[in-house]
Protein backbone atom coordinates (compact mmCIF):
# COMPACT_ATOMS: atom_id res chain seq x y z
CA UNK A 1 0.00 0.00 0.00
CA UNK A 2 1.35 3.38 -1.04
CA UNK A 3 2.19 5.44 1.94
CA UNK A 4 4.22 8.40 0.59
CA UNK A 5 4.89 10.35 -2.55
CA UNK A 6 8.40 11.14 -3.96
CA UNK A 7 7.54 14.30 -6.69
CA UNK A 8 10.69 15.00 -9.26
CA UNK A 9 10.57 19.10 -9.75
CA UNK A 10 11.47 20.30 -13.07
CA UNK A 11 8.89 19.27 -15.39
CA UNK A 12 7.06 17.57 -12.61
CA UNK A 13 6.16 19.95 -10.15
CA UNK A 14 7.31 23.46 -12.11
CA UNK A 15 8.06 24.00 -15.88
CA UNK A 16 11.45 25.46 -16.39
CA UNK A 17 12.25 27.53 -19.46
CA UNK A 18 15.74 29.03 -20.38
CA UNK A 19 16.11 33.17 -20.37
CA UNK A 20 19.02 34.24 -22.28
CA UNK A 21 22.01 35.66 -20.80
CA UNK A 22 20.96 35.39 -17.42
CA UNK A 23 25.24 35.49 -16.97
CA UNK A 24 24.78 39.00 -17.26
CA UNK A 25 23.39 38.96 -13.52
CA UNK A 26 26.79 37.33 -12.72
CA UNK A 27 28.76 39.75 -14.54
CA UNK A 28 27.04 42.84 -13.22
CA UNK A 29 28.43 41.43 -9.50
CA UNK A 30 31.70 41.29 -10.39
CA UNK A 31 33.92 43.69 -8.11
CA UNK A 32 36.91 43.98 -10.97
CA UNK A 33 34.88 46.08 -13.40
CA UNK A 34 37.57 46.19 -15.58
CA UNK A 35 36.92 42.68 -16.84
CA UNK A 36 35.32 42.85 -20.69
CA UNK A 37 31.68 41.66 -20.70
CA UNK A 38 32.44 39.21 -23.81
CA UNK A 39 35.71 37.72 -22.26
CA UNK A 40 33.18 37.31 -19.20
CA UNK A 41 30.47 35.35 -21.54
CA UNK A 42 32.95 33.17 -23.10
CA UNK A 43 35.02 31.86 -20.44
CA UNK A 44 31.57 31.54 -18.14
CA UNK A 45 29.72 29.56 -21.12
CA UNK A 46 32.90 27.11 -21.16
CA UNK A 47 32.58 26.41 -17.58
CA UNK A 48 28.84 25.46 -17.77
CA UNK A 49 28.81 23.84 -20.47
CA UNK A 50 32.00 21.74 -19.57
CA UNK A 51 31.12 21.57 -15.88
CA UNK A 52 26.86 20.62 -16.40
CA UNK A 53 27.81 18.21 -19.96
CA UNK A 54 30.40 16.37 -17.08
CA UNK A 55 27.46 15.51 -14.42
CA UNK A 56 26.60 11.78 -14.97
CA UNK A 57 26.61 10.00 -11.20
CA UNK A 58 27.75 13.12 -9.72
CA UNK A 59 26.29 16.55 -8.95
CA UNK A 60 28.13 20.18 -8.34
CA UNK A 61 26.90 23.03 -6.31
CA UNK A 62 25.87 25.99 -8.18
CA UNK A 63 28.55 28.08 -5.44
CA UNK A 64 31.14 26.12 -6.48
CA UNK A 65 30.77 27.05 -9.70
CA UNK A 66 30.57 30.89 -9.23
CA UNK A 67 33.76 30.31 -7.13
CA UNK A 68 35.56 28.88 -10.43
CA UNK A 69 34.51 31.99 -11.96
CA UNK A 70 36.07 34.30 -9.17
CA UNK A 71 39.27 32.21 -9.05
CA UNK A 72 39.45 32.34 -13.18
CA UNK A 73 39.18 36.44 -12.75
CA UNK A 74 41.05 36.38 -9.31
CA UNK A 75 37.92 38.25 -8.02
CA UNK A 76 34.87 38.54 -6.01
CA UNK A 77 31.57 39.34 -5.61
CA UNK A 78 30.20 42.53 -4.57
CA UNK A 79 26.88 40.48 -2.43
CA UNK A 80 26.98 37.40 -0.50
CA UNK A 81 27.73 34.17 -2.90
CA UNK A 82 24.68 32.38 -1.30
CA UNK A 83 22.52 35.70 -2.24
CA UNK A 84 23.50 35.90 -5.58
CA UNK A 85 22.35 32.01 -6.43
CA UNK A 86 18.53 32.74 -5.38
CA UNK A 87 18.85 35.94 -7.77
CA UNK A 88 20.57 33.70 -10.54
CA UNK A 89 18.27 30.90 -9.56
CA UNK A 90 14.76 33.67 -10.80
CA UNK A 91 17.45 34.87 -13.23
CA UNK A 92 18.28 31.89 -15.34
CA UNK A 93 14.81 29.67 -15.66
CA UNK A 94 10.94 31.27 -15.84
CA UNK A 95 9.24 28.89 -13.29
CA UNK A 96 5.70 27.83 -13.99
CA UNK A 97 3.10 25.64 -12.35
CA UNK A 98 2.95 22.63 -14.06
CA UNK A 99 -0.98 22.40 -14.77
CA UNK A 100 -3.31 20.45 -12.39
CA UNK A 101 -0.40 19.88 -9.86
CA UNK A 102 -2.24 21.99 -6.72
CA UNK A 103 -5.02 19.15 -7.19
CA UNK A 104 -3.06 16.11 -7.23
CA UNK A 105 -0.85 17.37 -4.24
CA UNK A 106 -4.15 18.05 -2.35
CA UNK A 107 -5.20 14.61 -2.71
CA UNK A 108 -2.30 13.01 -1.64
CA UNK A 109 -2.16 15.29 1.60
CA UNK A 110 -5.91 14.45 1.79
CA UNK A 111 -5.03 10.77 1.49
CA UNK A 112 -2.28 11.59 4.62
CA UNK A 113 0.61 10.79 2.34
CA UNK A 114 4.35 12.15 3.08
CA UNK A 115 5.73 13.55 0.12
CA UNK A 116 9.42 14.99 -0.62
CA UNK A 117 11.01 16.04 -3.41
CA UNK A 118 13.85 14.51 -4.96
CA UNK A 119 15.13 16.74 -7.75
CA UNK A 120 19.00 16.71 -10.07
CA UNK A 121 19.61 20.40 -9.87
CA UNK A 122 22.64 22.28 -9.12
CA UNK A 123 20.74 24.74 -6.96
CA UNK A 124 20.83 24.50 -3.14
CA UNK A 125 17.98 23.07 -1.40
CA UNK A 126 17.47 26.87 0.11
CA UNK A 127 16.87 28.16 -3.46
CA UNK A 128 14.78 25.13 -4.62
CA UNK A 129 12.32 25.93 -1.03
CA UNK A 130 12.62 29.29 -2.23
CA UNK A 131 11.06 28.90 -5.64
CA UNK A 132 8.49 25.69 -4.29
CA UNK A 133 7.72 28.74 -1.43
CA UNK A 134 6.97 31.48 -4.46
CA UNK A 135 4.18 28.78 -6.24
CA UNK A 136 2.88 27.78 -2.26
CA UNK A 137 3.92 24.20 -2.87
CA UNK A 138 6.76 24.11 -0.04
CA UNK A 139 3.66 23.97 2.39
CA UNK A 140 3.40 19.81 0.72
CA UNK A 141 6.34 18.62 1.24
CA UNK A 142 8.25 17.24 4.66
CA UNK A 143 11.44 17.32 2.98
CA UNK A 144 13.63 18.48 -0.08
CA UNK A 145 16.33 16.66 -1.42
CA UNK A 146 18.30 18.13 -4.17
CA UNK A 147 21.78 16.34 -5.28
CA UNK A 148 23.84 19.07 -5.62
CA UNK A 149 23.80 18.88 -1.54
CA UNK A 150 23.78 14.50 -1.86
CA UNK A 151 26.93 14.58 -3.91
CA UNK A 152 24.96 12.13 -6.13
CA UNK A 153 22.44 12.34 -8.68
CA UNK A 154 19.60 10.51 -10.73
CA UNK A 155 19.38 8.02 -11.83
CA UNK A 156 22.00 6.52 -9.41
CA UNK A 157 20.24 4.03 -7.05
CA UNK A 158 21.95 6.02 -4.44
CA UNK A 159 20.37 9.27 -5.02
CA UNK A 160 16.75 7.19 -4.68
CA UNK A 161 17.87 5.14 -1.70
CA UNK A 162 18.67 8.73 0.32
CA UNK A 163 14.54 9.32 -0.53
CA UNK A 164 13.61 5.91 1.12
CA UNK A 165 15.52 6.78 3.53
CA UNK A 166 13.90 10.31 3.99
CA UNK A 167 11.02 8.71 4.09
CA UNK A 168 11.36 6.05 6.58
CA UNK A 169 9.13 3.78 4.90
CA UNK A 170 9.66 0.29 2.46
CA UNK A 171 10.47 1.48 -1.02
CA UNK A 172 7.10 -0.50 -1.61
CA UNK A 173 5.21 1.75 -0.11
CA UNK A 174 6.44 4.39 -2.16
CA UNK A 175 6.01 5.99 -5.69
CA UNK A 176 8.03 8.38 -7.37
CA UNK A 177 6.47 10.82 -9.91
CA UNK A 178 8.71 12.07 -12.54
CA UNK A 179 8.50 13.08 -16.22
CA UNK A 180 12.33 12.18 -17.51
CA UNK A 181 12.61 8.60 -19.00
CA UNK A 182 16.45 8.99 -18.28
CA UNK A 183 16.62 10.15 -14.85
CA UNK A 184 13.05 9.14 -13.52
CA UNK A 185 11.95 6.11 -15.09
CA UNK A 186 15.37 4.74 -15.49
CA UNK A 187 16.47 5.23 -12.22
CA UNK A 188 13.02 3.61 -10.28
CA UNK A 189 13.14 0.61 -12.87
CA UNK A 190 17.15 0.42 -11.55
CA UNK A 191 16.27 0.88 -7.71
CA UNK A 192 13.11 -1.12 -7.81
CA UNK A 193 10.58 1.84 -7.10
CA UNK A 194 7.07 2.11 -8.06
CA UNK A 195 6.79 5.12 -10.60
CA UNK A 196 4.17 7.41 -12.07
CA UNK A 197 5.60 8.42 -15.45
CA UNK A 198 4.03 11.97 -16.59
CA UNK A 199 5.01 11.27 -20.22
CA UNK A 200 3.91 14.93 -21.37
CA UNK A 201 6.93 14.67 -23.75
CA UNK A 202 4.97 11.44 -25.61
CA UNK A 203 8.60 8.92 -24.98
CA UNK A 204 7.40 6.01 -27.20
CA UNK A 205 10.53 3.76 -26.87
CA UNK A 206 9.90 2.15 -23.45
CA UNK A 207 8.01 -0.57 -21.92
CA UNK A 208 6.08 0.32 -19.32
CA UNK A 209 7.67 -2.00 -16.05
CA UNK A 210 5.21 -3.77 -13.56
CA UNK A 211 5.26 -0.84 -11.27
CA UNK A 212 4.81 1.47 -13.72
CA UNK A 213 1.65 3.56 -14.15
CA UNK A 214 2.07 5.67 -16.94
CA UNK A 215 -0.27 9.40 -17.04
CA UNK A 216 -0.05 12.13 -19.70
CA UNK A 217 -1.56 14.43 -17.63
CA UNK A 218 -2.38 14.82 -14.18
CA UNK A 219 -6.00 15.23 -14.62
CA UNK A 220 -5.56 11.34 -14.95
CA UNK A 221 -5.30 11.29 -11.25
CA UNK A 222 -7.60 13.30 -9.93
CA UNK A 223 -10.23 11.69 -7.87
CA UNK A 224 -8.25 8.58 -8.21
CA UNK A 225 -6.20 7.01 -4.43
CA UNK A 226 -3.08 6.68 -5.46
CA UNK A 227 -2.64 4.06 -3.09
CA UNK A 228 -5.38 1.84 -5.12
CA UNK A 229 -2.95 2.40 -8.49
CA UNK A 230 -0.33 -0.20 -7.41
Amino acid sequence: MIKGVMFDMGGTLVNVELKKDANMLIYSHLKDKSIKKDVFDEVFNRFLNDTLNARTTFDIKCVDFFNSILTYFNTTFDIDINELELLYTKALFNWTLVDNIIDVLEECRKEGLKMIVLSNTFFSKNAICMILKEFDLLKYFDDVLVSSEALVRKPSTLFFEMGIHAMNMYKKDIVYVGNDYHFDYMGCLMTGINIIFLNHDNYHKYELFETCKEIKDYKELIGVKIWQIF
